[in-house]
Formats: structure tokens, sequence, C-alpha cells
């Protein structure tokens, strides 16, 4: 079982990834791709792509859709 999400938001170190919030209030694993950086309110952050997987996630890849925008793909093995 896993859930897909888009447009995910978190700083640009890494911290307050919401696709993680989600994850952990649920008791799933998470995996984040991230698309592209932006400013909001004057800090750095990224938004891009998220999955969350009742099992483990063993990796992930990131897939660039587009040379003309800022499209992402997610890619993960999940384990059993």
């Amino acid at each position: 079982i896993f859930i897909a999400l888009q447009e995910v938001i978190q700083d640009i170190d890494g911290r307050n990834n919401r696709a993680e919030m989600i994850g952990l209030a649920i008791g799933y694993h998470f995996a984040y791709g991230e698309t592209a950086h932006f400013n909001i309110d004057g800090s750095l952050a990224s938004w891009g792509n998220a999955i969350l997987s009742k099992h483990p996630i063993l990796d992930t890849e990131v897939y660039p859709l587009s040379k003309l925008e800022t499209r992402t793909a997610l890619r993960c093995s999940i384990s059993e």
C-alpha cells in the first residue's frame, strides 16, 4: 500500500518536509524527490514529489519529464 503526493514542500535544508510529517502521523515510510527551489517569505524551500509506503522504501530515483517545464517523476523500490 502506498500514497503518491505532488507539490510537497520542505525547507531547503530538508527540515519540515510535509510528506515526512504525514508519514510519521500514519506510521508510513516516506521518500521525497526534489523538483525545484523557490523563495517563500524570504526563506529558500523546495517542492517535489513524495511517496508514502506501509513497507520500507529501498531506493529512489528522480526523473526529469520535460526540458521546457520543471516536472519530475519519483520512482521508488518498495520492500514487501
